[in-house]
């Protein structure tokens, strides 16, 4: 009889053993549903004007003005449920890929084809925010994230120029799509939990005659 209760006692042992990892693969579990509890969005913006379009030619709109010519930016809205602590965000990185690899596009008695620039070393950045963007619990959150400077417009033309041969006429009508995606991390405020959030968008980036509008 003893025996056979040390071999019980044994076996309890056992499955409370097994139970305390089970127990603990289940909170690894817990922690990986973060992903559901917040969404992010973005919509690209250049200037103040919500646009898939983004102007990179600042063109001369008349012998004494150029153009108005703006950083392009996104509008990014971050959503919690009510389940999810507070949240504050913290900083983000881009990332601005080509969506085709060459492109061929008709100017009329002209066709050109080149392969767009991936620029990845000078367009992905880590940008810190201020203490101030904070997510509260099941609520929503607007704020703008920049994307590109003037000065990456600038520098994206320039490499376009470089594909077609240095040819600047044939590079201010080039229209290439890319994909925007933006990695937000953030921490969350009462136990210091590190969170992240992906989102992606479409632009095309062409010259938009802003001359007009300005008038």
């Amino acid at each position: 009889m003893r025996s056979f209760n040390v071999k019980i006692l044994g076996c309890i042992g056992l499955l409370a053993a097994l139970a305390i990892i089970l127990g603990c693969g289940s909170g690894n579990d817990l922690l990986d549903t973060t992903a559901f509890q917040y969404s992010a969005s973005i919509v690209p913006q250049d200037g103040e004007e919500k646009t898939w379009d983004i102007d990179v030619v600042q063109a001369a709109c008349d012998a004494t003005t150029a153009e108005d010519f703006f950083d392009m930016a996104a509008v990014a809205t971050v959503e919690t449920d009510s389940t999810a602590p507070d949240l504050r965000i913290n900083s983000y990185v881009v990332q601005v890929t080509p969506k085709q690899g060459v492109y061929s596009q008709d100017l009329g008695a002209t066709w050109i084809s080149f392969s767009p620039p991936t620029l990845s070393s000078a367009l992905t950045s880590l940008t810190y925010l201020d203490d101030t963007v904070v997510l509260n619990s099941g609520g929503t959150l607007e704020f703008d994230a920049l994307i590109w400077t003037a000065g990456q417009k600038r520098l994206y033309l320039s490499e376009i120029q470089a594909a077609l041969s240095n040819n600047s006429t044939y590079a201010q009508f080039a229209r290439t799509q890319y994909n925007v995606h933006v990695t937000f991390y953030a921490t969350t405020i009462e136990n210091d939990d590190d969170i992240t959030m992906d989102a992606d968008m479409t632009i095309y980036l062409t010259n938009v005659n802003r001359c007009s509008a300005a008038e």
